[in-house]
């Protein structure tokens, strides 16, 4: 009897181990398969084409200090090219600037208060920025508008709550 409670241990250790093995085995191809699909891209986000413009131009007309002192010429930023990813925001995009940004918050989302150390009120009661996508203003906040590829994104500083940016 002893004889045969050896025998079933030895066979129960024996199926203990080979089953490890084989779980080992598995885990390990799970994670060739993973790091295969990591390294074919599968995981990677699609990249997209979009430019962005960032104007000041009212402020300087209207002899703004901050204005002329950090755009002479109206422009913080000329129309550039940027490749960013597929889903991200408006606000993602500003961020890949080199531009000093104050963002604040919302019921809506975040936007954007200041550029640059221009902000809202800083030329009057009615100013602020306002950005537009393929020339229309959407009506949601920066962190909100989901970009595609080629949208042409302009972000315009108003005075007058958005009646002197030509639109």
């Amino acid at each position: 009897m002893k004889r045969i409670f050896c025998l079933f241990l030895v066979l129960l250790l024996c199926f203990s181990i080979s089953g490890c093995s084989s779980a080992k085995k598995s885990e390990s191809e799970g994670t060739t398969t993973t790091e295969a699909l990591t390294e074919a891209g599968s995981t990677e986000k699609k990249m997209i084409s979009v430019t962005l413009s960032v104007n000041c131009q009212t402020a300087v007309d209207a002899k703004n200090e901050i204005a002329m002192e950090i755009a002479p010429d109206g422009n913080l930023l000329a129309k550039t090219s940027f490749e960013t990813a597929e889903g991200d925001t408006i606000l993602d995009l500003l961020k890949k600037t080199d531009l000093i940004l104050d963002i604040s918050q919302s019921s809506y989302g975040s936007y954007v208060a200041g550029i640059q150390s221009l902000g809202q009120g800083d030329a009057g009661t009615m100013s602020g920025w306002l950005y537009f996508v393929n020339g229309e203003s959407p009506q949601v906040a920066a962190s909100a508008y989901i970009l595609a590829d080629g949208d042409q994104v302009e972000f315009v500083y108003t005075c007058d709550g958005g009646n002197d940016v030509g639109r």
